[in-house]
């Protein structure tokens, strides 16, 4: 797909004339090949941008529990060209209730497309949202532009862009140090590159977990605020139909 951009203050931008195919410099080098690491190269793509993903996993695979995707992430999925992929695979979701541990509604909301969004709220597996992207980034960029087994170590920082330096997680060699005009940081809740820059964070906190159900399991009950007495209330989220094989 070629891009617009011609300003010639941003060389790395593809001109209408490029063969998208065609080798050029990555300038922008992202860490983690996960949903956000995924899409952030798919939205650089189609912006005529050139980047590479690196990921510390020697092979990405389909993992993760399910997750809820708002209306206004799904517009960006399908403004990328994924929103029937999506629909094959995720159910829309109708319904957000909060109940208490004995199933007794606490408050309830539609969602979605219910709730008058022009997008539907879509309850998905993440394992297979992430192969959607993988599938995507691959048919798009080509699969030289995942480079697995690539952890990231640190970044270094000039006037001219960043070079970041990662090593082979199966045998802990060094890679080639990989240089780019930015570096974003898509590597999940531990980020190595956020803890370049906070390294006496500590280890995030997990204040509030909840329960998600499609309305015929059982909500199992809450865990314990800090008295040990009062638990906190479960959410669950009912979906429209199920998908049939």
């Amino acid at each position: 797909m070629a891009s617009t951009y011609t300003n010639p203050e941003y060389p790395y931008r593809r001109s209408p004339d490029q063969d998208a195919a065609a080798p050029v410099h990555h300038p922008v080098i992202i860490v983690g090949g996960g949903i956000c690491g995924l899409t952030a190269a798919l939205s650089l793509h189609r912006a005529g941008i050139d980047c590479t993903i690196h990921e510390a996993a020697a092979e990405l695979r389909a993992l993760g529990v399910g997750i809820n995707l708002l209306p206004h992430a799904v517009r960006e999925l399908a403004e990328l060209g994924l929103g029937d992929d999506l629909a094959r695979v995720a159910i829309p979701t109708a319904e957000l209730i909060y109940a208490n541990r004995h199933g007794q509604r606490i408050w309830q909301e539609p969602r979605g497309l219910d709730a008058g969004y022009h997008w539907p709220q879509y309850s998905v597996a993440r394992g297979d949202l992430q192969m959607i992207l993988l599938q995507a980034v691959r048919d798009r960029l080509g699969a030289d532009a995942i480079r697995t087994d690539h952890a990231f170590v640190r970044l270094d920082q000039d006037d001219a862009g960043v070079t970041g330096h990662f090593v082979h997680r199966s045998d802990g060699s060094a890679a080639d140090p990989v240089r780019g005009h930015i570096l974003i940081g898509a590597d999940g809740i531990h980020s190595a590159v956020r803890g370049q820059f906070y390294p006496d964070e500590g280890d995030p906190e997990w204040l509030c977990p909840l329960a998600c159900d499609n309305g015929g399991g059982a909500i199992p009950d809450g865990p314990v605020h800090g008295d040990g007495r009062t638990r906190r209330p479960e959410v669950r989220l009912l979906s429209g139909q199920p998908r049939t094989a």
